[in-house]
């Protein structure tokens, strides 16, 4: 039973064709700024091409900082770390993140979007 469930995992992980990415971020801030860490993991068993990320930081409706990286490709199961988009704001507002990444894979030309569902 044991091996069949490896022979599973193993198919989902390495054999079957998906796309799956995956991205972390971590705020920080201090009195003398804040920055924003971010990785980028491709999860999945298609490697990457053209990838693009974009990052900006918004107060309301004011565009704080933004910043745009052209890593290029990325292999399946590989991560690539961003470095840092540093801004010099006041810590006591409400911040948003806004993220974008473009890709092309077996699949075509995607874009995602994710904007923080709190405020940083």
């Amino acid at each position: 039973m044991g091996a069949v469930l490896l022979l599973l995992w193993a198919g989902w992980a390495y054999a079957i064709p998906r796309t799956e990415l995956r991205v972390e971020t971590v705020y920080h801030h201090s009195y003398s700024g804040n920055f924003i860490q971010c990785r980028v993991t491709n999860e999945g068993t298609l490697a990457f091409s053209g990838l693009e990320i974009e990052l900006s930081v918004w107060n309301d409706t004011l565009l704080v900082e933004q910043q745009s990286w052209r890593p290029g490709a990325l292999a399946a199961h590989q991560s690539v770390k961003l470095p840092s988009l540093v801004y010099h704001e006041p810590s006591a507002f409400d911040y948003q993140l806004l993220l974008t990444i473009r890709f092309s894979d077996g699949n075509g030309l995607h874009e995602l979007r994710w904007a923080s569902d709190h405020p940083l």
